[in-house]
């Protein structure tokens, strides 16, 4: 058996982190003529799936939650989706939280977004 010498570079961390970085990257260059970024693009799907399994506007938590980011970044991107028209954010009834819902217009890019998601999939 060969040994290789142990370091960042011949480990199989570090080789799924290249790889997940290189699919990020394509995911991120497909996404771009819709003026779209892989994170923007994973918070507008999680409010989709959210506002789908709850028939109504859900809380942003909610929201970070699905995607697998922190409340911060949620809240950030969400603004931006807001401000594009492709979200719809309001104060919850507790004026500490928001609620949010993907309005026609960020349904039909989430629907041409994925398209473009599956097809980098594809390829890699």
């Amino acid at each position: 058996m060969t040994s290789r010498p142990v370091g960042a570079h011949n480990t199989r961390g570090f080789e799924l982190w290249r790889k997940a970085m290189r699919w990020q990257r394509a995911v991120d260059a497909a996404l771009a003529p819709l003026e779209l970024t892989h994170t923007q693009f994973l918070v507008l799907t999680a409010t989709m799936a959210c506002v789908s399994r709850n028939n109504d506007a859900v809380l942003q938590r909610a929201v970070a939650r699905a995607a697998g980011l922190d409340e911060a970044t949620t809240s950030r991107i969400a603004r931006t989706l807001s401000r594009r028209g492709l979200i719809e954010r309001g104060p919850s009834t507790d004026q500490r939280s928001w609620r949010i819902l993907v309005t026609a217009r960020g349904r039909e890019v989430e629907g041409m977004a994925a398209r473009k998601v599956r097809a980098v999939s594809r390829m890699l």
